[in-house]
C-alpha cells in the first residue's frame, strides 16, 4: 500500500479542447506536448493508477480566448458554468499498470479517466487561474530540487504533470478549497 506522503496527484490542463474536463472520459497529448511533458516528468509513462490518489483538471487562462488553428477557427469556450470550474477526477485502469496508455510506437499521451464532481460550486475563473499558477510554481519547485535540466522559464510550460499529494493540499489550502 502507498501512503498519501508518496502518492501523487496529476495536473492536467487545456487551453485547446472544448469542455473537456465535463463532456469527456479521456484527454490526449501529442507529439511536441508529450514530449515537454517526458522533459519535465522523466518517469511520468511509468506511473501506476495506485500512484495516483486524484487528478485535477483545469482550463487554463488562454482557453477563454482561444480560437483553434485547424480548420475554420473557432472559440474553445463554449461558454457554460462548468468550463469555469475546474474538476476532480479519477482515473480508470488497473491499479497496478501505468496510467498513461499509448498505441505501440505512437508518442501521444492518452489518459482515460472520470470526472467526479467540480471543486467548487460557482464560476470562478481567477481562482482557477491562481490555483494553475500555484500548482506550476509547485512543479517548476519539484523539477529543480530533483535537478531535471529544463528551462522553467520557457514561455510554455508542460500541459500534464505529478504533482506530491502534500503540495497539491497546500495550494487547496492556500485558496481555501476543500474537496
Amino acid at each position: 500500500m502507498i501512503d498519501n506522503a508518496e502518492k501523487r496527484v496529476l495536473i492536467l490542463r487545456t487551453f485547446a479542447h472544448t469542455r473537456v474536463w465535463d463532456d469527456r472520459n479521456q484527454c490526449t497529448y501529442e507529439f511536441g506536448q508529450a514530449s515537454k511533458i517526458y522533459q519535465w516528468e522523466p518517469n511520468y509513462g511509468n506511473l501506476k493508477s495506485n500512484q495516483i490518489e486524484f487528478a485535477v483538471g483545469i482550463y487554463m487562462p488562454q482557453y477563454f480566448t482561444y480560437s483553434g488553428t485547424y480548420g475554420k477557427p473557432r472559440p474553445v469556450f463554449a461558454g457554460t458554468v462548468e468550463e469555469q470550474i475546474p474538476s476532480l477526477i479519477q482515473l480508470n485502469g488497473r491499479s497496478n499498470k501505468p496510467f498513461v496508455r499509448k498505441d505501440e510506437g505512437d508518442d501521444a499521451i492518452l489518459i482515460k479517466y472520470e470526472v467526479v464532481k467540480k471543486l467548487w460550486s460557482e464560476p470562478d475563473r481567477k481562482v482557477m487561474r491562481k490555483l494553475n499558477w500555484l500548482l506550476l510554481e509547485k512543479k517548476i519547485q519539484e523539477v529543480n530540487k530533483a535537478g531535471i535540466e529544463v528551462d522553467t522559464n520557457e514561455r510554455y510550460k508542460p500541459l500534464s504533470f505529478t504533482l506530491k499529494h502534500d503540495h497539491v493540499l497546500s495550494a487547496f489550502k492556500e485558496l481555501s478549497i476543500e474537496y
